[in-house]
């Protein structure tokens, strides 16, 4: 999702390592990733600058993979995420909220690593780089996704897609 794929959507367009406001008009393409608020798009991630942002896509498949990382600082990565505690502090806690079609991800179709909170909400908290499982619907389906990410630091990678679905065998 970098500079380097150049899959963003956003009419501000892609600049190497510089923060930009984006604004998500609504807007889709296929095969384009459309953010708001304040991103950083470096050369293999996108990363939130601001505390809080939006990521948006729309997609036609069974299932919905994201390689995300709570940071893309590579010190910190290197430190596996420990560096604010060998400081002294807490480390951040990042919270992606999962939106399918505007509203909350349903249970039926979240993902391996998706949770609810007390509201009923699907949420990930990546607590390091690796792929999350978002969403497994029932069958092939088309759907815009839409993720609330709420701290700075988040870095999202890559999408994948699982777009075949293997027919039920018959009962006898």
């Amino acid at each position: 999702m970098g500079y380097e794929r150049s899959d963003l959507g956003n009419k501000e367009g892609v600049e190497k390592s510089v923060v930009i406001f984006y604004q998500d008009d609504g807007v889709r393409e296929d095969k384009h990733v459309y953010v708001q608020g304040a991103w950083r798009s470096q050369d293999e991630y996108i990363e939130l600058a601001g505390s809080q942002g939006t990521l948006a896509f729309a997609y036609k498949a069974k299932e919905v993979n994201m390689v995300m990382s709570p940071t893309g600082d590579i010190t910190e990565l290197m430190l596996q995420g420990q560096g604010a505690i060998l400081l002294g502090a807490s480390p951040a806690t990042i919270t992606v909220s999962i939106m399918q079609d505007g509203a909350p991800l349903p249970r039926e179709n979240a993902g391996a690593d998706v949770v609810f909170d007390a509201q009923g909400n699907a949420t990930i908290q990546p607590d390091r780089p690796r792929m999350y499982r978002l969403i497994n619907n029932p069958d092939f389906e088309e759907h815009e996704v839409k993720l609330l990410v709420q701290g700075k630091g988040f870095a999202a990678y890559a999408a994948s897609f699982t777009t075949c679905v293997a027919p039920q065998a018959a009962k006898r």
